[in-house]
């Protein structure tokens, strides 16, 4: 059930694979904010995380 808010999640997934125990934390993540309030990345280099995260600044 989404969480009914206008907020967004963002997941950054570090590890170099989605183990299956990621994958059911995701999954319920998602169960509780509702997809469209989630955001699942995945940002290997520093200089890219930087990146991203300057063009997050604008978002509502």
């Amino acid at each position: 059930m989404p969480c009914g808010c206008n907020a967004l999640f963002v997941i950054e997934v570090l590890e170099p694979f989605v183990s299956r125990w990621m994958f059911l934390e995701i999954q319920h993540v998602s169960r509780l904010v509702g997809f469209e309030n989630l955001w699942i990345t995945r940002v290997r280099e520093v200089r890219e995380r930087a990146a991203r995260a300057g063009s997050l600044q604008g978002l509502p």
